[in-house]
């Protein structure tokens, strides 16, 4: 079986452990830095999305995120292996369980 992603951990940990998931719906970037060793850019927005009970959330990339040309800049960083940015949703469950889940 495949390692979980850290977005996989973090879901998993905030349906069982109430203390984690208060932690992290008020505070996520110090929560993924001091717990993942995830360092989110100051100029990325983190938000965490909390579903309550009969409430789903679709998140969709913003309009602008569609295919775009490349800028030699960000050619030349994806080759040596940059790290640049990056889309990232961490959808809570208001009753603690993903939905499918027993």
């Amino acid at each position: 079986m495949s390692e979980l992603t850290v977005q996989e951990q973090v879901i998993a940990r905030a349906t069982t452990d109430s203390a984690f998931r208060q932690r992290v719906t008020a505070n996520p970037r110090t929560v993924l830095a001091d717990e993942y060793n995830v360092h989110i850019p100051e100029n990325v927005q983190v938000r965490v999305l909390e579903d309550k009970a009969g409430t789903v959330s679709l998140v969709l990339p913003a309009a602008d995120d569609g295919m775009l040309d490349l800028s030699d800049e960000d050619l030349e960083a994806a080759a040596g292996g940059t790290w640049r940015e990056f889309t990232w949703t961490l959808i809570c469950w208001g009753d603690g369980k993903a939905p499918g889940s027993k």
